[in-house]
């Protein structure tokens, strides 16, 4: 199963609509849809927002690893976690898109991936120190 295919399982569970849940997310009932239908990988914030609303861990909405549902204050591994997101991230460069500072529209390449990810592990390093 697919990233996608999770997404439109735990949306149809809840029965909801593409548009019900793209309101709860905050982004275009055409984002949901692509995110069913594989043709786009939802960003880090969005996979928090699925995560939280779906009480499901990142490890099986990203890679089906894991349980399906989550007890809350169950301890997450965020290196193993940023460390799928990164390969997920690099098997997708190419054919996903970033908008920069000025709002033009960036092909994704190896270089942002590896920028992207340097800088997830700093935050996530400076939020670990302060727990």
């Amino acid at each position: 199963m697919t990233t996608g295919e999770r997404i439109r399982t735990l949306r149809a569970a809840a029965k909801m609509t593409q548009s019900e849940l793209s309101q709860r997310l905050g982004i275009s009932p055409s984002a949901v849809g692509m995110y069913e239908q594989g043709r786009r990988q939802p960003d880090p914030e969005t996979v928090l927002k699925l995560c939280r609303m779906f009480q499901t861990s990142a490890d099986w909405l990203l890679f089906g690893e894991g349980m399906a549902h989550i007890q809350p204050g169950e301890p997450i591994d965020i290196h193993i976690l940023l460390g799928r997101w990164r390969s997920e991230l690099m098997a997708h460069t190419g054919r996903l898109f970033y908008r920069t500072a000025e709002g033009r529209r960036m092909l994704l390449n190896m270089e942002t991936v590896e920028r992207l990810c340097q800088a997830i592990n700093v935050a996530a390093e400076v939020s670990l120190r302060t727990k």
